[in-house]
């Protein structure tokens, strides 16, 4: 019979991810807590434990631990870009590190006055999975936005549900990929260009909206890849600008 898990922490609880999400209901963003791991614990990674942050009501983020060389804590490479494996002292710094600056990023974003909570609603015709009914959300608000005001190009920035906790949904109605995924990492924002090699870093969320404003032609293009992963090598970024697109919030 195994042994279960004591963690000498004060914010270990021994449960099960539901049981994680159960306590951190009600919670405010980038609360936290350590409970032993399941199944999906990376194999290559030694330890038994995953912190579980909430990033907004009904969305968290689970990270599991694994333990270094001189029993530093260790988050796996597929978490996000490079470094590829962050080690941390104990789990206070991966809180100051990692969960509090992407949470500051987050409200920037929400602050943003383009935010739209795509989190709630119906889930749409055909929707397959919680990130499916987002991306039907976000293309009903907008289609809903642009009737009100057919002069003006709509967009929005959204939280991304499971399993993408953490990261940005960026809106819009051209082409046939009509929902960019944006990374959120301490550093900042992070958005694949079409036809780019690797995503582009911005500190700021005004940044990231300007960015795709002025490039906005390019994200529009029928020959990207729907599926996200990727675009069309034909074509860079920094090639063509949305001069004579006007945006819902331009003056």
């Amino acid at each position: 019979m195994p042994v279960p898990l004591r963690v000498a922490h004060a914010a270990f609880r021994g449960v099960d991810r539901r049981g994680a999400a159960q306590l951190l209901e009600g919670a405010p963003a980038g609360d936290y807590l350590l409970h032993p791991s399941e199944a999906a614990h990376p194999a290559h990674l030694p330890g038994r434990l995953t912190l579980t942050w909430k990033v907004a009501e009904g969305v968290l983020q689970h990270l599991p631990l694994g333990e270094g060389a001189g029993g530093v804590l260790v988050l796996p490479a597929v978490l996000d870009a490079p470094p590829a494996t962050d080690c941390y002292e104990d789990v206070e710094e991966i809180v100051a590190r990692r969960i509090e600056p992407i949470v500051s990023l987050l409200q920037e974003a929400r602050a943003c006055p383009k935010f739209f909570n795509c989190l709630r609603g119906g889930a749409g015709a055909g929707a397959v999975d919680a990130l499916d009914a987002a991306r039907h959300r976000i293309t009903a608000h907008l289609r809903h936005v642009h009737a009100a005001n057919p002069a003006r190009t709509p967009y929005c920035l959204s939280l991304a549900p499971a399993p993408l906790a953490g990261h940005l949904l960026l809106g819009h109605l051209g082409g046939r990929r009509r929902v960019e995924v944006v990374r959120v990492d301490p550093r900042g924002f992070a958005l694949q260009p079409p036809g780019a090699g690797r995503a582009l870093l911005f500190d700021r969320v005004d940044r990231l909206v300007d960015y795709f404003k002025a490039h906005y032609r390019d994200f529009c293009r029928d020959d990207r890849d729907v599926s996200g992963a990727g675009a069309s090598a034909s074509a860079s970024a920094s090639g063509s600008t949305s001069k004579y697109t006007q945006f819902a919030d331009d003056q």
